[in-house]
């Protein structure tokens, strides 16, 4: 499914609520995850801001936790790359 440009209104509506409310950048590593998220809701025929900000919430929260969980069982060290990994 394609995104429609009114979802992309949407969408960037969502993002900037998200990154003023965690006071971040949307050029921010967590941001661009953010955004990916989105962008994966979008193709998922989501279209109400709403739910998008549930979704976004649910997914980032989980994104993290996963995060945290691995950064745990590598001893709580790991690598920083500038790259973004896929939501």
């Amino acid at each position: 499914m394609s995104v429609e440009l009114w979802q992309v209104t949407i969408m960037r509506k969502v993002l900037n609520d998200f990154c003023a409310h965690h006071d971040m950048s949307v050029r921010d590593r967590t941001a661009i995850t953010a955004a990916g998220f989105l962008m994966k809701f979008a193709t998922e025929g989501e279209a109400d801001a709403g739910e998008f900000r549930t979704r976004l919430d649910e997914a980032m929260l989980e994104h993290l936790l996963e995060r945290n969980s691995v950064a745990k069982q590598h001893g709580g060290h790991m690598a920083r790359t500038d790259k973004c990994a896929n939501p």
